[in-house]
């Protein structure tokens, strides 16, 4: 029962804050003002609201992503930073930038192609692992990913 309540409190606020957000800024709207004003008119409906929507669909697909791990792995503590997923990505980045050096013209949706690939890698890596049926392997997932393993070897 207390669940559902904090649950419902959450959604209001939630709802609350998509419909009050694209009313405040540098100049404060009101509804009214937003209905029967033009240039209020503009800034809500062309800047402030499809920004709000994009940051709440952004953050949705955030929290599934992290869902999607968690689940996954079935570890609470996964997420693309301990498993080494950004890593990969920042891997797939780098030498798509480098690609330049070498007189290839790289385009912006091209670094974002081999970041995804590089993340993709990674997590097929890590997915490989954890199904090879070893014991403790979440342990040695998030090993695997963990920048502190370096300084465990000195």
């Amino acid at each position: 029962m207390r669940g559902r309540v904090v649950l419902i409190v959450l959604l209001v606020v939630w709802i609350a804050a998509i419909l009050i957000t694209p009313l405040l800024g540098a100049r404060i709207l009101s509804f009214s003002e937003v209905m029967n004003d033009e240039v209020a008119g503009t800034i809500f409906w062309s800047l402030r609201l499809p920004r709000t929507l994009l940051a709440v669909l952004a953050g949705g697909t955030l929290a599934i992503s992290g869902l999607a791990l968690q689940t996954l792995f079935r570890n609470p503590l996964a997420e693309p930073y301990t498993l080494g997923i950004a890593s990969g990505a920042a891997l797939g980045a780098v030498l798509a930038l480098q690609l330049e050096t070498f007189g290839w013209a790289v385009s912006f949706s091209g670094v974002a192609i081999a970041s995804f690939v590089g993340a993709l890698a990674v997590s097929g890596a890590i997915l490989a692992l954890a199904m090879s049926g070893y014991e403790e392997t979440c342990l040695r997932c998030c090993w695997l990913g963990s920048p502190s393993r370096y300084r465990a070897r000195r």
